[in-house]
């Protein structure tokens, strides 16, 4: 199947007019077999890389041939298609798409495979995430949060009233378990007095369902 486009180009030459007709044709098969399927199967080939999981050992390499292939065939593109009126042409978005994906998927694996294959034998722990990160509220004098003053009206009775297990009319059992800031009347609103009720809570749920032989403590 074709498809034909007829121009009439007009201008004079002397006292007479010239007019030159121009046939355009398109051959609809060339550019459904060279263009638009070899595209489709580019776009195929780049998502299945983006499918593979990194530890098949394929990936890196599945994701360089097709964007080689992509550069070879841009470059076979530009040869044969005729020149576009556009600033950008669409074909030119088009690869431009599929050959940011490659690689954006090849770093994408690498990375993974880097933090895959990380240990403690091949890598050493800076200091400096533990010394950030507080990670002993309770043995830190510098870390136990600033201190904070009663509220007007109430007293350290109403902050053990906040702690305190509620238990259903009839059970031994309590079924709801209080911690927090404001459950602690020592610390109040801090997040030292947080962690001393959690741990105090978790003693209460371990001494209630498995009795008093695990020692819960602060890191």
């Amino acid at each position: 199947m074709r498809r034909r486009s007829l121009y009439y180009i007009t201008h004079a030459v002397g006292n007479k007019i010239q007019i030159t007709t121009v046939f355009i044709i398109f051959e609809l098969a060339l550019l459904l077999f060279r263009f638009i399927v070899s595209c489709f199967l580019i776009s195929c080939m780049t998502l299945l890389g983006l499918l593979l999981s990194s530890d098949s050992g394929n990936k890196i390499l599945l994701q360089i041939t097709t964007l080689l292939t992509v550069i070879m065939f841009s470059l076979l593109l530009s040869e044969i298609m005729p020149p576009s009126s556009h600033a950008i042409p669409i074909i030119t978005v088009y690869f431009m798409c599929v050959m940011i994906m490659p690689v954006v998927s090849v770093i994408a694996s690498v990375l993974v495979l880097l933090l895959h294959f990380r240990n403690s034998k091949n890598y050493t722990m800076p200091l400096w995430p533990k010394e950030s990160l507080v990670t002993r509220w309770k043995s830190d004098p510098f870390a136990r949060g600033s201190y904070s003053y009663v509220a007007v009206g109430a007293t350290g009775d109403d902050y053990d009233i906040l702690g305190r297990p509620v238990e259903y009319p009839g059970d031994k059992i309590p079924r709801v378990y209080f911690a927090g800031e404001h459950t602690n009347r020592n610390y109040p609103a801090t997040v030292h007095g947080s962690l001393l009720s959690g741990l105090r809570e978790a003693r209460r749920i371990a001494d209630t369902f498995l009795g008093s032989i695990y020692e819960i403590s602060a890191p």
